[in-house]
């Protein structure tokens, strides 16, 4: 008999996991369980200290096929902030020609005490609470999703602007996909638009673009809709890649190991590099 309990963190999204251990094993019943939690909640919060990267890997591959994000051959990567590096709200590889389902993290070092912290924000909720007028101007749009990412591998520098997309000033790829998205798994729609990856409405012109991009981000990022998680040793966060999106806010400096869930290899859903100007 399973004995996982879930604390619902907040009104917003996310719930707190004990009853069960990563390092010994989930059990077949365990895994529908947690499976279920998740399409609930959209985030489940673990503290399990000492957990290894095979036991990490092991426990995402419950959720769905893991994959690396780089090329030295491991199914995990290491993600590395100093102090006061933050980054905007985003979902992990929106520029992709699939969206990733599902990410985890797992905090390896984390320095200070609840100071290093990742925002989440819902927008399954947020979708459905559009404003009628807002919805009207989105519906039925596709947004240019892009990266300076532009091979398996790289790392992200910098966010791009409209502008540096359209000049080519930098190496870049991207990947237009609907405003309003459904979710693969529960059909729920998704405002799936992000201040770090979104740069412009295709079809719009750059001035009535980014007038609707502002308008989504005031609506998506107002205070009320954020739920914080403050990071400390050990604790290890899976959640639901489209269903929210997360920052990195600004803090004190942290190591994550990240596992990410792709059904297909990254490099087979990498959109082609956009030629130079």
């Amino acid at each position: 008999m399973s004995q996982i309990e879930a604390t619902p963190l907040s009104p917003l999204l996310g719930a707190r996991i004990t009853g069960c251990s990563l390092k010994n094993g989930i059990t077949g019943a365990e895994a529908e369980t947690l499976r279920r939690l998740l399409r609930t909640h959209y985030l489940l919060v673990f503290h399990e200290p000492d957990l290894d990267a095979e036991a990490h890997v092991r426990f995402v591959g419950l959720f769905g096929t893991v994959r690396g994000s780089l090329n030295d051959g491991r199914p995990y990567s290491m993600v590395t902030a100093g102090v006061d590096e933050g980054i905007g709200y985003h979902a992990d590889f929106s520029f992709t020609r699939v969206p990733l389902p599902v990410v985890s993290l797992w905090g390896d070092e984390v320095a200070g005490d609840g100071v290093a912290a990742t925002g989440f924000i819902n927008v399954v909720r947020l979708c459905a609470a559009l404003p009628a007028s807002l919805r009207e101007r989105v519906a039925g749009h596709t947004v240019f999703h892009a990266s300076d990412i532009v091979d398996v591998g790289q790392r992200s520098g910098q966010r791009l602007s409209r502008a540096d997309v359209d000049r080519r000033a930098v190496a870049c790829c991207g990947t237009s996909h609907p405003a309003i998205l459904a979710h693969p798994e529960s059909g729920e729609e998704i405002l799936f638009v992000n201040e770090y990856l979104s740069v412009a409405v295709d079809g719009m012109d750059p001035e009535e673009s980014d007038r609707l991009l502002q308008d989504i981000f005031t609506h998506l990022y107002a205070p009320q809709n954020i739920y914080t998680h403050r990071w400390q040793p050990g604790d290890l966060i899976i959640f639901d890649n489209l269903a929210l999106q997360h920052c990195r806010t600004a803090g004190a400096r942290r190591l994550l190991r990240r596992v990410i869930v792709s059904e297909p290899p990254l490099a087979d859903i990498m959109p082609s590099r956009l030629p130079r100007a």
